[in-house]
C-alpha cells in the first residue's frame, strides 16, 4: 500500500494517463499527414515504436524527479513539507480533462460531422498484373483505364481519375484508407492473368466504410472479348450501386465502339506512355496512337490520344508551336466527326482553340468570344462530368478573366475527381494565390513538392510563387532542381534562363541561352530570350534586329508586337512605334474603349498609352489611361499575374511624381523584382525605361533603384553560395 500511495503521490498515474492520451493525439496527427502529405507507411509506425519507448522513460522521469518554481529538481532532493506534487497533481488533472474533451471532440467531428463516405462514387484502382510476362501489365492498365473511361459517361456517378487511382498502384494501403483519401465509397480492384490468347479477369467491388464485398466475379474468356467483360464489369458496378442511367448515357455504353484487340493494344500502349510525361516516352507514344489509327481509322479516341500527345510535346519537349496546331488540328476534327458527343474529343478542340489565340491578335480575347469558349466547356462537362481535365482548364479560363472565386470552385471540382494529379494540385495552389490566400497557396505548394517531388511543374510554381514575393534566389534554385528533374523540358529551361537575367547574372543567362537555342534551333522560346539579355546589356538596336524577323514568322502575334514597338520608341522612333501599336490594336484608338482582355494583357494599352503619351496625344492617352485604371482597381500588386508597377507608369505620364514615387515604394516593400511577361517592368529596367524619363533624376526615385540593385546583389550571392544544398 505505501508503494501505491508514493505512486499516486509522485502522479506517475496521472503521467501514464496524460502520455497515453497525448501519444493518441500524436498518432492521429501523423496518420493525417500521412494522407495529405504523403509520407511513406512506415512513418507511422517509427512514431509509434518512439512513442512505445518513451512512455517507461515518463514514468521514471515522473518517480525520480519533481517540477518546482526553481525548475525541474531530484525528488530526494526536496524537503517533504516544501513538495508541491498536490498542485502539479491538479495541473495533470486538468490536462486529462482537456485532452478527453479534445478526442471527444475528434471522435464527434470523424462520426458525424465529416458524415459517411458518398455511396454513388468509385476509384478504380489499378488491375494487377498476374501474367507470366510482367511486360503485359501495361495490358493490365489499361483494362482499368478503360473502366475508369467506361465509367466517368454515367452522370449520376462520381468516378475517380486515373491519375489519382494509380497513384496507389504498387503501394502497400488499405482500401479504406484509399478511399478516404479518394473520398468515396466504393473501390473496384482486379487481377488480369493473360496466357496466349486466354485472358482471366478477377473483379471485386468494395465497400469501402464498410470493407465489404458488394460483387465479385471471374471472367474467363476469350482475349477478343476483353470489351464484353469491360461492359459486363460496368453494368454490375451501375447495378450494385443503384446508379440512375439516363437514356442518353445508357444508348452511349450500349454503341460504345469497340475496335479490335491489336487497336485497343496501341491505345493503352500510347496512353501508357503519355502519361510518363517525358520527351522519350511521348515520342513512343506517338507511335502507338499512330498504329492505332492506321490500323483502325475509324477509332476516335486514338486521334484525342494523338493530339493531346502533341500538345504534350509542345510543353515537355520542344515542339514548336505552329507545328504542334498543324498537326493537332485534324486530329482534333477527325474525332469530332467520328464522335461528336466526346467529351475528351470537345475538351481537345477547346484547347486548340486556345493555342490558336496565341499566335493571333485574337489573343486578347472579346467577351463574345470567351462568352462562346464558356459555352463549349459547359457543354464538355456535360457530356463527361467525371473529365477532371475539361473542369481543369475551365478553370483557367475563369482565371483569365479575373473570376478567381469561380475558377477555384471549378479546379476544386477537378481536384475532387483527380486528387492525385499533380497537374491539378499545382493548379488548385496557383488559383488560391489568385484569391488572395497567399499563405495558404505557398503550403499547397510546398506540400506537392512533398507528395510528388519527382514532377518538375511542383518547383517551376513554387519559383513563380518566390519571384512574386521577391526572393528570386530562392526562386532561382527552384528552377535548377525543376531542370534537373526535366532537363529537355524546353519551358523550364526558358524559365531559368529568364531567372539569370532577373538575378542580374547575364553571363549565365547568355550560357544558358546558347544551350537552349542548340538544343532546339526551331523553337521560339530561346530565340526571344535574347531579346531581354540584349535590353538587360542596354544593346536596345541589337535586340530590335533579334525581334524583326519574328514580325515576318508570325505577323500580328502581340506580345512580339508590342515588345518591338516598346524598343523603337526607346530608340526614338516614336512614329513607328505608334505604327505598329495601331496595327496590331485598333481597337484602342476607338472612342468608348473598354479593355476585354486578359489581366496578363494590361501591359499592352499601357504600351500604347505611353507611345502617345511621347507623341503628343494626351487625349487618346488619358482615355487609356481611364480603363487601366479601372481594370487596375479589381487587381492586387502581386497576387495572380499582378498589376506589379503598372500605376507608376500611369502616375510617372500624368507628371504626379508623389503617387509614382508612393506606388513604387510600396511595391519594393511587397517585394516586387520583376513582371510576370518579358520587357513589361523588371529592376534592371527602371534606370533607363523611356517611359519613366520624368523620374530618372529624381533623388528618391534613384535612391530607390540603388536599394533594388543591391537588394538583388545580396540575392545572386545567396544563390552562388545556397545552389547546390538541399531545398528544404
Amino acid at each position: 500500500m505505501r508503494l501505491m500511495s508514493e505512486l499516486r503521490r509522485r502522479n506517475v498515474f496521472r503521467m501514464a494517463v496524460v502520455y497515453v492520451i497525448a501519444a493518441w493525439a500524436a498518432l492521429q496527427v501523423v496518420e493525417v499527414m500521412m494522407s495529405v502529405v504523403g509520407l511513406p507507411a512506415w512513418a507511422g509506425q517509427v512514431v509509434f515504436a518512439v512513442l512505445a519507448l518513451g512512455f517507461p522513460i515518463a514514468l521514471i522521469f515522473s518517480w525520480f524527479y519533481e517540477l518546482t518554481p526553481e525548475g525541474v529538481k531530484l525528488e530526494k532532493d526536496i524537503d517533504p513539507t516544501e513538495s508541491i506534487t498536490h498542485v502539479t497533481g491538479r495541473r495533470l488533472d486538468f490536462i486529462v480533462i482537456s485532452l478527453l474533451c479534445a478526442g471527444l471532440i475528434l471522435f464527434a467531428y470523424d462520426k458525424w460531422w465529416i458524415g459517411p463516405l458518398p455511396e454513388k462514387s468509385i476509384a478504380v484502382l489499378p488491375f494487377q498484373n498476374m501474367s507470366a510476362d510482367p511486360g503485359q501489365e501495361y495490358f493490365s492498365d489499361g483494362l482499368s483505364d478503360t473502366l475508369i473511361h467506361v465509367l466517368a459517361q454515367v452522370s449520376d456517378l462520381k468516378v475517380t481519375a486515373k491519375t489519382s487511382s494509380f497513384y496507389f498502384k504498387g503501394k502497400n494501403i488499405d482500401v479504406g484508407e484509399i478511399a478516404r483519401q479518394l473520398e468515396v465509397g466504393t473501390i473496384l480492384e482486379g487481377s488480369v492473368q493473360r496466357d496466349g490468347n486466354r485472358v482471366r479477369v478477377i473483379a471485386q467491388l468494395i465497400n469501402a466504410g464498410e470493407g465489404t464485398h458488394l460483387w465479385s466475379k471471374t471472367f474467363d474468356r476469350d482475349l477478343e472479348d476483353i470489351f464484353a467483360v469491360q461492359d459486363e464489369i460496368a453494368q454490375e458496378v451501375v447495378k450494385a450501386l443503384k446508379v440512375t442511367l439516363l437514356d442518353s448515357e445508357e444508348e452511349r455504353l450500349a454503341q460504345r465502339y469497340q475496335p479490335t484487340l491489336k487497336v485497343y493494344e496501341q491505345l493503352i500502349l500510347g496512353r501508357y506512355e503519355m502519361a510518363k510525361r517525358t520527351a522519350t516516352s511521348l515520342a513512343a507514344a506517338e507511335q502507338h496512337f499512330k498504329q492505332a489509327i492506321e490500323l483502325d481509322p475509324n477509332y476516335a479516341l486514338a486521334y484525342v490520344g494523338l493530339a493531346h500527345t502533341y500538345h504534350h510535346q509542345r510543353n515537355y519537349g520542344g515542339l514548336v508551336l505552329e507545328e504542334s496546331l498543324q498537326r493537332r488540328r485534324p486530329l482534333v476534327d477527325k474525332a469530332l466527326e467520328l464522335d461528336p458527343f466526346s467529351g475528351e474529343a470537345l475538351t481537345a478542340k477547346i484547347s486548340l482553340h486556345g493555342a490558336q489565340q496565341l499566335k493571333t491578335r485574337e489573343g486578347s480575347r472579346r467577351r463574345e468570344e470567351e462568352a462562346a469558349v464558356e459555352e463549349e466547356y459547359l457543354k464538355a462537362i456535360e457530356l463527361n462530368p467525371n473529365y477532371a481535365t475539361a473542369h481543369h482548364w475551365y478553370s483557367g479560363l475563369l482565371s483569365g478573366q479575373g473570376r478567381f472565386e469561380e475558377a477555384l470552385a471549378q479546379i476544386r471540382l477537378a481536384a475532387e475527381l483527380d486528387p492525385m494529379s499533380p497537374a491539378i494540385q499545382t493548379a488548385v495552389a496557383g488559383t488560391t494565390w489568385d484569391v488572395g490566400r497567399v499563405e495558404e497557396a505557398l503550403v499547397l505548394a510546398r506540400s506537392n513538392i512533398e507528395r510528388t517531388p519527382e514532377f518538375p511543374n511542383n518547383y517551376t510554381q513554387m519559383a513563380t510563387f518566390q519571384t512574386r514575393l521577391g526572393h528570386l534566389g530562392e526562386a532561382q534554385r527552384l528552377l535548377r532542381e525543376a531542370r534537373r528533374r526535366n532537363p529537355k523540358g524546353s519551358w523550364i529551361w526558358n524559365r531559368e534562363c529568364l531567372g539569370f537575367i532577373s538575378l542580374g547574372d547575364s553571363k549565365s543567362a547568355e550560357d544558358c541561352i546558347n544551350q537552349l537555342v542548340e538544343a532546339y534551333p526551331e523553337l521560339l522560346l530561346g530565340l526571344v530570350l535574347q531579346v531581354p539579355l540584349h535590353a538587360y546589356r542596354d544593346e536596345w538596336n541589337t535586340a530590335i534586329a533579334t525581334l524583326e524577323p519574328f514580325q515576318e514568322r508570325l505577323p500580328g502575334w502581340p506580345v512580339y508586337t508590342r515588345i518591338l514597338a516598346y524598343l523603337t520608341a526607346g530608340q526614338g522612333d516614336i512614329e513607328r512605334a505608334r505604327r505598329l501599336m495601331a496595327d496590331a490594336y485598333p481597337e484602342f484608338l476607338q472612342d468608348g474603349f473598354e479593355f476585354a482582355g486578359e489581366d496578363w494583357e494590361l501591359f499592352t494599352p499601357v504600351a500604347f498609352a505611353a507611345i502617345l503619351h511621347a507623341n503628343g496625344e494626351t487625349q487618346r492617352r488619358d482615355a487609356l489611361l481611364l480603363a487601366m485604371e479601372e481594370r487596375i482597381a479589381t487587381m492586387h500588386r502581386i497576387r495572380g499575374v499582378g498589376y506589379g508597377i503598372m500605376d507608376v507608369y500611369i502616375h510617372a505620364m500624368r507628371g504626379d511624381r508623389d503617387r509614382a514615387i508612393a506606388g513604387l515604394r510600396e511595391a519594393i516593400d511587397m517585394g516586387w523584382r520583376t513582371s510576370s511577361v518579358v520587357l513589361d517592368s523588371s529592376w534592371w529596367m527602371l534606370r533607363h525605361d523611356w517611359r519613366l524619363e520624368s523620374l530618372h533624376q529624381d533623388p528618391e526615385f534613384i535612391a530607390m533603384v540603388n536599394e533594388l540593385e543591391a537588394d538583388v546583389r545580396r540575392q545572386r550571392q545567396w544563390f552562388e553560395e545556397n545552389k547546390d544544398k538541399p531545398l528544404f
